[in-house]
């Protein structure tokens, strides 16, 4: 009797490496799961005056996700800085681009998004 079978030499996924992730940055709260927190991460560790030619990787290590960030605009001085960035992100649904700006609290401690929309 013969029997009928497939098998496939595919990747080995096992043997691929973990995507590598920058930790946040203090004062940056991070939410489990979160490209927002990822990507807001990544803007607030970016040195000051980092020229818009410098792209930044991030990774988010709970979903896979990864992308880069690149500030295109600073304002403020001290406590009172703004970034505005553009950022990507890659996904199991594709690629995404989004539009955003990321801004100190007043203390200077803290990082928060003030807004982040997705580009058409």
């Amino acid at each position: 009797m013969i029997s009928a079978g497939c098998a496939t030499n595919g990747p080995d996924y096992a043997s691929l490496a973990d995507p590598v992730s920058q930790p946040a940055p203090a004062g940056v709260a991070t939410e489990q799961g979160s490209d927002e927190n990822s990507i807001l991460a990544a803007v607030a560790g970016a040195e000051p005056g980092t020229p818009p030619t410098v792209a930044l990787a991030w990774t988010n290590e709970q979903n896979g996700n990864s992308g880069s960030v690149t500030i295109v605009g600073e304002e403020g001085k001290d406590t009172q800085l703004c970034r505005t960035f553009i950022a990507s992100r890659q996904s199991y649904n594709g690629v995404s681009q989004f539009t955003g700006e990321a801004c100190r609290n007043r203390r200077g401690a803290d990082w928060y998004l003030n807004s982040m929309e997705m580009r058409e």
